[in-house]
């Protein structure tokens, strides 16, 4: 694991949870892009959730090389097929983003993760 990686999972695993009072943090991360230069069409390309949170063994002294106290501790993600447009423009101008459906989205992603633990804890 690099410096970077070690940075971002001890902020988002240890400091972010340790500041919040709260037992791990999820982070949703939206992709998107603009289709045509010349036109306002924005699609999805991925979305993701991901958690974090501190790691279960703290050390007092902790050693940069090898130990860090937050962890990456699991993600899920949903991938387009073909772009999934939320705003397009037509010949009146731009309709204005739309975010129908995103609920589903992120309820589908929550489920993932959670069947997950839920996997791994009866083990």
């Amino acid at each position: 694991m690099d410096s970077n990686e070690s940075a971002f999972f001890q902020s988002m695993g240890y400091d972010l949870t340790n500041g919040l009072g709260v037992d791990a943090v999820a982070v949703v991360c939206i992709v998107t892009r603009k289709i045509k230069k010349d036109k306002e069409d924005y699609a999805l390309n991925h979305t993701s959730l991901y958690m974090f949170g501190p790691n279960p063994i703290q050390l007092e002294e902790d050693d940069k090389l090898t130990y860090v106290r937050g962890q990456f501790y699991c993600g899920a993600r949903v991938n387009y097929s073909k772009p999934l447009y939320f705003q397009k423009s037509g010949k009146k101008g731009t309709d204005g983003a739309v975010y129908i459906g995103m609920d589903n989205i992120l309820t589908s992603l929550t489920d993932k993760i959670g069947t997950y633990f839920q996997k791994n804890m009866e083990q």
